[in-house]
């Protein structure tokens, strides 16, 4: 459900002083709305002391090994070097094979090469403890804005200092992303984001943040023009996780071992119009499902939330006569199902390159998916590669009928990794 209504956009626009605060911290501030309710796995209201996690702390402890005592000599390295928060499989390898060293910083640290200071690790202990503890007002005071307004200076005269030619992230709507961007644009110096898979929703707003936007494939290209972004600032950048794969000219298509994917509700809202969920239509979707299935002679699937969304809220809602959670890792997941059901999701792309059909089930209710957002494409059946169930008598069609996604989508919203083109951009 839409509604006009948005506390932080009436926060920004009736007093200037906390407009460029509440932009910075959307995210961060909208936990403080939205992010409630057992159907999460994590919700930030009545939130749990977290367990000690052995493999993050020591991680951490390398982390300020690496900024501390590694004492990298960017003079002494050939090639370029560049700031990467991109944590997919062999994207620094491919830079690196452009001549370009890729680093990560300690607000944000990935893989081995991490960098920073004294003064930005304080800066991180402080700030990282503000958002774990800190209440929304506080968040939005003058004295955390100080604190956030030093942290971008030192984080500015350490990107200067090293000469990092640019910047790469893997989402440019938190934090840490949106002060590097900042950083990255007094200086001069172009920014990339790489769109992550196949989106649920274009925000041409949000992608203009960054000088350059990376997706997968080239029809992610033409959605993001239909949207509005500037077609001059978007490339294809392919994606490393899937260039080995084998792509598969027929899919499993059978119901004995059918997986099911739920729909989703989002800690937070991605642009200043707010969507509500109703979660109980994220119950609604599966069984509307398992109604389908049932007349179809179906006795049990397995049933697969969303990672921030709470399995064992879906169990007691659903039982498991029927649904039996899946826990398997999602690669094994995917290569045992016999088909796949649910909502527009990367997972199609994934679903695919393990052999295995993804049936799209989307229910469009005056435009809107069942969580109350906008369908994005190709989820709203405008690509004739991939047919969409709108409906449940779609969806018993669909399966009486084993009518599969064209394999030929795949090269359209799929290309191996290929980051040549990043030379000309940054020089």
């Amino acid at each position: 459900m839409k509604t006009k209504a948005y506390l932080l956009e009436y926060i920004r626009q009736h007093d200037s002083e906390y407009n460029r605060r509440v932009d910075l911290l959307k995210i961060e501030l909208d936990h403080f709305i939205y992010s409630y309710g057992d159907h999460f796995k994590n919700p930030k209201e009545g939130r749990k002391p977290s367990t000690i996690d052995l493999h993050k702390m020591l991680y951490k402890l390398y982390t300020y090994y690496s900024v501390f005592f590694k004492n990298v000599n960017f003079d002494k390295l050939g090639g370029a070097n560049v700031l990467s928060l991109v944590y997919f499989k062999n994207f620094s390898e491919e830079l690196k094979s452009e001549g370009y060293n890729a680093y990560s910083p300690i607000w944000t640290p990935v893989g081995k090469n991490v960098i920073g200071n004294l003064d930005l690790t304080k800066h991180v202990w402080r700030l990282n403890k503000q958002f774990k503890t800190a209440n929304f007002n506080k968040l939005l005071s003058e004295s955390f804005s100080k604190a956030i307004q030093n942290f971008e200076e030192d984080t500015f005269a350490f990107i200067k200092e090293k000469k990092l030619k640019s910047l790469f992230l893997f989402t440019n709507q938190l934090f840490y992303s949106k002060i590097a961007i900042n950083v990255f644009k007094r200086l001069g110096r172009p920014s990339f984001v790489l769109s992550h898979g196949m989106p649920g929703v274009y925000l041409p707003e949000d992608e203009s943040r960054t000088d350059y936007l990376l997706v997968w494939g080239d029809k992610i290209r033409e959605n993001y023009i239909e949207a509005g972004v500037d077609a001059k600032k978007i490339y294809v950048s392919g994606h490393p996780s899937y260039t080995n794969y084998k792509r598969s000219l027929q899919c499993k298509f059978a119901f004995d071992d059918i997986l099911v994917v739920c729909k989703s509700a989002s800690l937070h809202q991605h642009t200043y119009s707010p969507v509500l969920t109703d979660r109980g239509n994220l119950i609604l979707y599966l069984l509307q499902i398992k109604n389908v299935l049932v007349s179809l002679g179906v006795k049990k699937v397995r049933v697969r939330p969303h990672p921030t969304m709470n399995a064992l809220w879906f169990e007691s809602l659903l039982g498991s006569d029927f649904f039996v959670l899946d826990i398997d890792p999602l690669p094994d997941s995917l290569k045992r199902s016999s088909l796949v059901i649910g909502p527009g999701s990367t997972l199609l792309l994934e679903a695919q390159l393990f052999g295995t059909n993804y049936l799209v089930y989307e229910p469009n209710l005056d435009k809107l998916d069942l969580a109350g957002g906008p369908i994005a494409r190709p989820f709203d059946g405008s690509d004739k590669n991939i047919p969409v169930a709108r409906n449940e008598t779609d969806l018993r069609h669909m399966l009486q009928q084993k009518e599969r996604n064209n394999p030929a989508f795949l090269e359209d919203y799929l290309s191996p990794l290929n980051l040549s083109f990043v030379k000309s951009l940054i020089g």
